[in-house]
């Protein structure tokens, strides 16, 4: 959990820089990227937080396994449903987005080891899953952030 806090306050470091854009590494800006993350954090915690450890069921994924394994998402691949894309990307602020995000987590950490959040490719993941999953795709925008700011 203390490596996706980091994580947040990096993604946090890059809200200056939220009009940024280079359409060689992205389609969208910095904003959408970052506001994509809170999202992804929000739904997935709060879906997590309503699921019952009962009706949770270890499942083989090679998916997962290999990505987790590598801790690394491949550019390009995933498409995010519309429920975790921002709406727009013009004079966000972003703090209440950042202090919910913070909620969140605090309610993750109180969560049962078995409650779960269904994932589209991933398969269910319980508790850790999905603290490494979260932690992997926060990671992954802020190589994406890193290279629009770099080059943008």
């Amino acid at each position: 959990m203390d490596q996706l806090r980091k994580y947040i306050l990096e993604l946090h470091s890059y809200c200056n820089q939220a009009e940024r854009m280079n359409e060689n590494v992205s389609d969208v800006n910095v904003s959408w990227h970052i506001q994509h993350c809170l999202l992804v954090i929000h739904k997935s915690i709060q879906a997590l937080l309503l699921s019952k450890p009962e009706d949770y069921k270890s499942e083989f994924n090679l998916p997962r396994i290999i990505l987790f394994y590598l801790k690394w998402f491949p550019r390009g691949k995933g498409k995010a449903p519309d429920r975790v894309k921002p709406q727009t990307t013009d004079n966000i602020d972003f703090q209440p987005l950042f202090d919910k995000a913070e909620i969140h987590i605090q309610n993750l950490e109180q969560a049962l080891s078995k409650q779960y959040m269904p994932h589209p490719i991933f398969g269910k993941l319980d508790k850790q899953q999905t603290i490494t999953m979260l932690t992997l795709h926060t990671l992954h925008h802020i190589r994406i952030i890193k290279d629009i700011v770099k080059v943008g």
